[in-house]
């Protein structure tokens, strides 16, 4: 036998081969799909002087029928009026100009009257930076998805199959089996999908600085929306996934132990037994404390600082949490060895 054989290390390449397109093709497609769309978005509207250019642009020549108000602006000491069909001056808005008093050699700015200013939100970042969450949460979705999937077949999918015998042949405890399927879906797969969100999100950001620095933006503004946007992704998404990670131990441990129990549709034993308890203690208690926990526990549905400062404020919690979560493994493993048919 080969003295650099790793058992736990075998059986999360197993895994990974038979879930490739979970794991690593379906992060990979959407990362590709999003830097492609905001690359060409900000090729798109880089063309353009300004932002309110490219959606003029737009709307007369891909929406021809469009009604659209236009607002005109001098840049001579009548700037702060507007025409709206009618010239006003801008101390006496009832008041209409004669056609005559139009100056029409001065220099006009078209725009929407409504248009705020889209790219003075880019540069200071912080707008900018609830698109990087919003990608953040797509991939966390998907990995939440991905992984009621997984935890619901790892260990009955071959006891369907009958395959389950051939493992049991294999040289591989009950115990190494299980913690590899936790290893698998609770640390390596939130990894992968964190390296994958943290580079999608740079590639939106090198989309960002290269618009900002087509439409002649200063520098150091370019400068500092970058450095602010890369030290937003790394907060908000390589700080978090340890919290993570520890939160969602206990739920994903005893998503294993209705996998290694369940003798059809494990999904219902995964979600319909905290179901009934949250039920039963709301009817005898009136209380919420279970669901709370639950909540805590879904990957992703808090924002980094509420996460923190939760975990923060509830470690001993936490802490029983993941001697539970050890107990679920370690009976997950208990079922494991004796449920080997349906």
């Amino acid at each position: 036998m080969n003295s650099h054989y790793n058992p736990t290390k075998a059986l999360l390449r197993r895994d990974f081969i038979e879930y490739r397109s979970s794991f690593l093709v379906t992060p990979i497609v959407i990362a590709a799909f999003l830097a492609v769309v905001a690359w060409g978005g900000a090729a798109f509207a880089s063309q353009f002087s300004d932002w309110e250019e490219g959606i003029g642009w737009f709307v007369a020549n891909q929406i021809p029928d469009a009604q659209v108000d236009i607002e005109i602006r001098s840049s001579s000491d009548r700037a702060d009026g507007f025409v709206s069909g009618d010239w006003v001056y801008p101390e006496s808005r009832t008041q209409v100009v004669a056609e005559s008093e139009w100056d029409f050699s001065a220099d006009w700015t078209f725009s929407t009257p409504t248009m705020s200013s889209g790219v003075g939100d880019l540069r200071d970042g912080k707008e900018f930076n609830e698109v990087l969450n919003a990608l953040n949460v797509i991939f966390l979705l998907v990995l939440w998805t991905i992984s009621v999937n997984y935890l619901a077949g790892s260990l009955y999918n071959d006891r369907r199959d009958r395959s389950v015998l051939f493992w049991r042949s294999m040289p591989i405890s009950d115990r190494r089996e299980v913690f590899s399927k936790y290893l698998t879906i609770g640390l390596a797969v939130p990894v992968v999908y964190a390296v994958i969100s943290i580079l999608t999100q740079l590639l939106i950001v090198a989309a960002g600085a290269f618009f900002l620095a087509r439409t002649t933006s200063p520098l150091e503004q370019v400068s500092g929306f970058s450095w602010f946007s890369i030290s937003e992704i790394f907060r908000n998404t390589a700080l978090k996934l340890p919290v993570m990670i520890v939160m969602t131990f206990p739920l994903y441990a005893w998503s294993l132990v209705a996998s290694a129990w369940a003798k059809k549709s494990p999904v219902l034993w995964m979600f319909g037994l905290p179901a009934g308890a949250i039920f039963v203690e709301r009817w005898l208690f009136g209380s919420s404390w279970l669901a709370e926990r639950v909540a805590r526990c879904l990957p992703g549905g808090e924002g980094y600082e509420s996460m923190l400062d939760m975990f923060q404020a509830t470690w001993p919690e936490q802490v029983a949490g993941v001697v539970v979560g050890i107990g679920l493994l370690m009976l997950a493993a208990k079922v494991r060895r004796y449920r080997l048919e349906l």
